[in-house]
């Protein structure tokens, strides 16, 4: 679950930032790609209730492993590379692409 406070939000003025990102979660469907199955709010917190990953992210892999095996780098970036796919498939341009945004369920 991801939550954001509304005054957070609002004072940083990225209301339209949000529900943008909330639409283009709710159109996604992909393995490779956190979904999102629900979005609520009450009067102070959104929340947005996504896949459950607790594989970490990529850097704590990276800040744990040192070093990947050629499979392990391969299968990496081919999944990467499938997601991105799908998103400009989608007319999506992902901004962010960094090892805290690359999150892994529990199984890789």
């Amino acid at each position: 679950m991801k939550e954001m406070s509304k005054i957070k939000v609002i004072t940083k003025k990225s209301a339209n930032s949000v529900l943008n990102e909330r639409k283009i979660l709710s159109s996604l469907k992909h393995d490779f790609i956190v979904n999102m199955s629900y979005a609520f709010q009450d009067s102070q917190t959104l929340y947005l209730i996504m896949d459950l990953l607790t594989g970490g992210d990529l850097r704590l892999h990276i800040s744990k492993i040192k070093t990947f095996s050629e499979t392990d780098t391969k299968f990496t970036c081919a999944c990467i590379i499938l997601a991105l796919e799908y998103l400009h498939n989608n007319n999506i341009i992902h901004r962010d692409i960094k090892p805290e945004n690359l999150v892994v369920d529990v199984n890789g």
